[in-house]
Order: C-alpha cells, then sequence, then structure tokens
C-alpha cells in the first residue's frame, strides 16, 4: 500500500513540475490516477482487515481451546470462559448480561471395572453416583430385550441398537421417544447398574452422560467382547465419585438500535468432558464474536443480540438455551429469527444450513443468499441443537452445522489441528448477508402460517 503511494506521489509531482496550469490531459490523467490509488487503498485495507479479522479468531480459539483445560459446566474452565466472553464483547461496546443458569459440578477418585481378576478398560460416566458393587449382568442389545428384562440387582449391559449413540436420558426439547422410553424402563426396573458398550474403536465417548441416578460406566468394543465371551460370571463395579451443586452462565450481549424486533445469534460454549471443544463449539462461539465485531459498524433496523449460551452438553438443571428463551420470554420485542451456529468449520469437512419455522418468503431469500457459496450446503432440518427450544416457541429459526469427520463430535481429539478459519469466515459472511437482508422485515413475513408441529 505505501509502495503505491509513493509510486503514485511521484506522478503527480512529475505533472505539477512539468506545467503551472495543468492541461484538461492532465486533469483526466490525475483522475485516473486518484481512483486506481484509492480502489488499491481499498483493496490493501479489505486484506488488511480480513487478516485482522482471521487473527482474532484463531487468538479466540487458542484461548478457549488451549489455555483452559474444560469448559464443561461445574469446573473452573467454563467459568473462565463465560468471563472471556463476557470482556470481548463489553470491549466491543455492547451491553453484556450474565444470565445464571444452575448446573451441577462431577468428578471421580476411583473408576473400576473388573470380571474376576481381571481389570476391563472403561471410564464412568459423566454424573455417575458411586457405587461399590459385585452382580451378574444381563447384555442388551435393543428395547424389546430392555422391556422384558428383569434387572433387580442385575447390572445391565447394552450394546448393539442400545449403546449405537449417546443417551438422552434427561428431559429435554429434543429428547428422541426412543430415549424417553429407554429412561422409563430404566426407572421401573432399577439395575443395580449399567455398562454401555460404545460401538468404535478408537474412541470411548460416554453414552450416559446425565444424572439419572444409577451407577454406571461406558466401555469400548474389546471390553464389551471380554463381558459377553463371560456370561454368567460376576461384574465388580466400583466408582468414588463428588457431586455438587454449581452455577455456570448465559453471557447475553446486545446492540440496541431503538427498536422493537430483535435478531438472536446463538452459540453454546461449554463442552463434553475430555475434550478441548474446538469443534464443538468453538468455532460456532467464535463465529459469534466475529458477526457481533462486524455487525456493530453496520446501521440495521432491528436489535441483535448475541448468546453465547451454556449447559448445553450436560442438562443438570436447564439447558442454558432454554433459560435464554425463558427470559426472552419476558419482553415485548418481536423475535425475527434465531440463528444458531454449532459445530461449523471442520477443515475436512461442508459447512451445512437448514432452517425451521419460517416463511416460504424467508426460505426464498435464504436460497438465494446461500447459492452465492458453493461450499455450504442444504440439510434437512435436524433438532439436537439449541435452536429446538426457540422453534418450540414458534420462533423461525436457520442452524448451521458442518458435515465431516463425526468421530471428532466430543471427542479428546476435537483441535485446532482440524479448524479452518476460512470456513469460520465462510459462514460469519453468509449469516451477515441473511441479517442485512432481513433485519427490515416483520414477524408476520418472517413466520410460518402454520404451527411447528
Amino acid at each position: 500500500m505505501y509502495i503505491s503511494l509513493h509510486k503514485n506521489i511521484s506522478i503527480f509531482a512529475k505533472i505539477d513540475l512539468k506545467t503551472k496550469t495543468p492541461s484538461k490531459k492532465h486533469f483526466m490523467i490525475k483522475s485516473v490516477i486518484i481512483y486506481q490509488f484509492l480502489f488499491n487503498l481499498t483493496i490493501e485495507m479489505s486484506r488488511g482487515n480480513m487478516a485482522q479479522m482471521k487473527e482474532e479468531m484463531l487468538n479466540h480459539l487458542k484461548y478457549l481451546c488451549e489455555s483452559l483445560e474444560t469448559r464443561r459446566v461445574g469446573m473452573h474452565g467454563n467459568l473462565k470462559a463465560s468471563n472471556y466472553l463476557k470482556k470481548v464483547y463489553e470491549a466491543m461496546g455492547l451491553k453484556v448480561m450474565l444470565q445464571e443458569v444452575p448446573c451441577k459440578s462431577w468428578s471421580s477418585s476411583i473408576e473400576e471395572l473388573t470380571i474376576g481378576r481381571k481389570k476391563l478398560i472403561g471410564a464412568a460416566n459423566c454424573f455417575s453416583p458411586s457405587c461399590d458393587i459385585t452382580a451378574p449382568f444381563v447384555p442388551l442389545c435393543n428395547l424389546k430385550e430392555l422391556e422384558k428384562a428383569d434387572l433387580s440387582k442385575k447390572i445391565a449391559v447394552f450394546y448393539g441398537e442400545l449403546s449405537s449413540k449417546e443417551l438422552v436420558l434427561q428431559e429435554a426439547s429434543y429428547q428422541p421417544e426412543r430415549d424417553k422410553k429407554i429412561k422409563e424402563l430404566l426407572e421401573e426396573k432399577q439395575p443395580a447398574g449399567i455398562i454401555a458398550i460404545y460401538p468404535y474403536f478408537g474412541r470411548n465417548i460416554r453414552v450416559i452422560e446425565e444424572d439419572i441416578g444409577i451407577p454406571s460406566f461406558t466401555v469400548p468394543p474389546e471390553t464389551g467382547l471380554i463381558l459377553l465371551e463371560n456370561l454368567g460370571k460376576n461384574i465388580h463395579m466400583k466408582i468414588e465419585s463428588k457431586k455438587t451443586d454449581s452455577v455456570s452462565y448465559n453471557v447475553i450481549a446486545r446492540k440496541d438500535n431503538s427498536s422493537q424486533k430483535r435478531i438472536i445469534f446463538v452459540a453454546h460454549y461449554d463442552t463434553k468432558i475430555d475434550t478441548p471443544g474446538a469443534m464443538d463449539n468453538a468455532t460456532g462461539t467464535v463465529a459469534l464474536l466475529t458477526l457481533a465485531s462486524l455487525l456493530l459498524q453496520v446501521e440495521l433496523d432491528c436489535n441483535l443480540e448475541f448468546a453465547s449460551v451454556t449447559a448445553h452438553e450436560y442438562r443438570t438443571g436447564v439447558h442454558g438455551s432454554e433459560a435464554h428463551v425463558e427470559k426472552i420470554a419476558e419482553s415485548s420485542e418481536e423475535n425475527l429469527l434465531v440463528i444458531n451456529i454449532d459445530g461449523v468449520g471442520q477443515k475436512l469437512g461442508t459447512n451445512s444450513i437448514c432452517v425451521g419455522g419460517g416463511s416460504k418468503e424467508l426460505k426464498k431469500e435464504l436460497e438465494k443468499i446461500v447459492e452465492k457459496y458453493p461450499g455450504i450446503i442444504w440439510v434437512p432440518l435436524w433438532y439436537e441443537s439449541d435452536h429446538s427450544p426457540y422453534l418450540w416457541k414458534e420462533i423461525p429459526v436457520v442452524a448451521l452445522d458442518s458435515m465431516g469427520i463425526k468421530s471428532l463430535h466430543h471427542h479428546e481429539s476435537d483441535s485446532l489441528i482440524w479448524i479452518s478459519l476460512q470456513k469460520i469466515e465462510e459462514i460469519v459472511s453468509v449469516v451477515k448477508e441473511i441479517v442485512l437482508a432481513i433485519h427490515d422485515k416483520n414477524s408476520a413475513w418472517m413466520r410460518a402460517s402454520k404451527k411447528v408441529s
């Protein structure tokens, strides 16, 4: 930029020295040079701003994923994360409110699982109560077997369909019917303990990570094979854990534009146990910070609310998004749209978008915008994230995610090496365009005519 500036000034000087009264030709040359200079200056400034934006995104990601040991609710790192987000929003000049979300803190000092004298590999599920039990076990692979099983004073071993994915056993806005039924059967049959066999090699994601009052372990396939080969023997399960009442915070930042309507941006910042949580969901959290910074500079016909929510991964009270839904119900503002960003920015992934509860006009507008971004694909509406509580209140939602390496979710490998700043920037750019396209609309234009089923 400075080289081109020096070059253009030199040309001006030469022209002025040749003639004291510049001709029309000289004037036209000057005009072209000035235009070219301003154009080059704009490009250089744009590049500089983009480079600065990426540097800020990277700094935020490094703090959230590398400086903090964990962002799990009830842990000190979670509180540090909320304080960090508060300071970043405040530095932008936004009004910030911390919304308290009750939660539980959990830790374990002993996790032992044995059959005979053989020690088995496994991990106590988060929020499992303490136990020291020896009991026979019953292997169960589906709901039919669970319905028929006698589990009194026995350990239920889930495999196959029953442990094919993480169970949502606490009531939530996106709790699958299958998981509700499993919870009902466990309450009815009251097994002495539960062991879930996770069906993937190289991963030991805890299948049950909620406070259901039953001691439980998750084990890898190799351990599961040992168990099924020793049917008829007793299992010894010992857990010493501590669970205490704690608190986490939604960080709510606002840009007020003297309007009676608003757009809400949501991203959870908490993590599961044993993961840096880069893709899930530091990328979404950083996208919100970046959007806040960019949209502060734009005059809009609606207010903006940035909700960095907590208690998404563990629901020991309410999800942070559920608490935020209750909070916004106290206001008379029209809620135009909720934009949830959860799990975007994989280097080896494809960013995706879906919409729920919106009008045909909204969908057409979104399709027109997304068409400009070949790296983003449309997917069917899904519910396992923080947009669902808003959707059930009949607020239109847009959810952004990514399709890629599925095994990164909730895993210790979910680190920054798998994250693309360019793909986060892609999400930020498309969301900004969406905001610019709809900020002057009203809720009647935004919402579907029928209620969400």
